[in-house]
């Protein structure tokens, strides 16, 4: 039984952990390490607000169970595809023992896949019946307590099926470039491999831009909180940029040598990070001009442009290890609060296409992997 257990989790919890290592790194820094303090506003104020928030809007927690159900699918998707896989082949001697047993191994595996939410899920809990805000309390309850048994009975059938089992497509692009098209290439690995990475960016960064533009009004001149909560959201972007910048050095290598002039790499990229921020850009123009002037809604698009590009290029240099470049992206950040608070924002907001341009052209043939033995995130 235990050592069941232990190849189990070797298998799959340890391998889930170390794969989405980036991931979680970005959670961990948007949830802990970024929140500072102000007006008497710590971390534990912080979380306190998004927990009340959760067990008191029934708008916010759908929200939130949304952004746990996509993680739950994840999962999914994870157990799939590692059963498909050869090296995962030996997981069918599962098929010899019952089905109760092989449900409560599954079990044990999904909630260590969740511990991260069920923790998160026991305090909210916890606050939410010290409060009284019962019903949101056991509509959380009642979500763990379905997600996880329900997963557990997929992982189940999967196995009995030797994980012929396809989870649910959640993102399907069906791109409008040519085949082998560099584009092409970039917008299918995102939907394939980086969905669920790339709906959780998306959706944490949209839901700062709508909250931040829903309480500005147009005739408000001082946009310095909302740009420093939207560039907060643009930097998340770096998780997904990096990985896609792996893919390309360690799958699309060849590219680098076809006969592609520097301009033309240069103009694919810049169209692949405005492709990006494509769910930003459409909430802008929504919210204008109703909550935003023709001019002030220019400069957010473009200054998000600029942070990405600028994300982007920085790989150029060296393909730094995931940890070195999230303590870039928190510099990047750290120059751009201060941008934000001296006033000079269009200035930066053209310095950021200058220095990403300068970057690239000067690194591009030069580059080099930082380690060339770094695995995925």
């Amino acid at each position: 039984m235990n050592i069941t257990r232990t190849i189990l989790y070797q298998s799959f919890v340890r391998t889930f952990y170390k794969q989405n290592a980036g991931l979680f790194a970005f959670l961990v820094f948007i949830m802990v390490a970024s929140v500072g303090r102000a007006n008497e506003a710590g971390l534990l104020e912080y979380h306190f607000t998004l927990i009340r928030a959760m067990l008191t809007d029934y708008k916010f927690l759908a929200f939130v169970l949304i952004a746990w159900l996509l993680y739950a699918l994840k999962c999914e998707q994870f157990m799939a595809d590692k059963l498909r896989e050869k090296n995962y082949a030996f997981i069918s001697l599962l098929n010899t023992k019952s089905a109760s047993f092989v449900f409560v191994r599954m079990l044990q595996i999904q909630l260590m896949f969740f511990l991260p939410v069920i923790l998160y899920a026991v305090i909210c809990i916890w606050i939410g019946i010290a409060h009284q805000w019962y019903v949101n309390t056991m509509i959380v309850c009642l979500f763990i307590l379905i997600v996880c048994p329900v997963g557990a009975w997929r992982y189940e059938r999967m196995i009995r099926k030797n994980g012929i089992i396809r989870p649910v497509p959640l993102l399907k692009i069906n791109s409008p470039f040519s085949k082998g098209h560099y584009m092409r290439f970039v917008l299918q690995y995102i939907g394939s491999r980086l969905k669920m990475l790339f709906f959780v960016v998306k959706i944490f960064s949209c839901v700062l831009v709508f909250g931040m533009l829903l309480n500005h009004t147009k005739e408000e001149s001082d946009m310095s909180m909302f740009l420093l909560f939207y560039s907060f959201g643009l930097m998340g972007h770096g998780v997904l940029i990096y990985k896609i910048r792996q893919m390309e050095e360690f799958s699309l290598g060849f590219y680098r040598g076809l006969p592609v002039s520097l301009s033309s790499r240069m103009i694919q990229y810049l169209s692949l990070c405005l492709i990006l921020l494509i769910p930003e850009i459409i909430i802008i123009a929504l919210m204008t001009p109703v909550h935003l002037d023709y001019a002030h809604a220019l400069l957010l698009i473009f200054f998000g442009w600029g942070i990405l590009i600028l994300l982007n290029s920085l790989l150029f240099i060296r393909l730094f290890n995931p940890f070195a470049y999230l303590k870039i992206i928190s510099g990047i950040y750290l120059m751009v609060f201060i941008a934000v608070l001296t006033g000079i924002i269009i200035p930066c907001t053209i310095c950021l296409f200058l220095i990403s341009l300068y970057i690239f052209y000067q690194n591009y043939y030069r580059f080099e992997m930082a380690d060339q033995g770094t695995t995925l995130i």
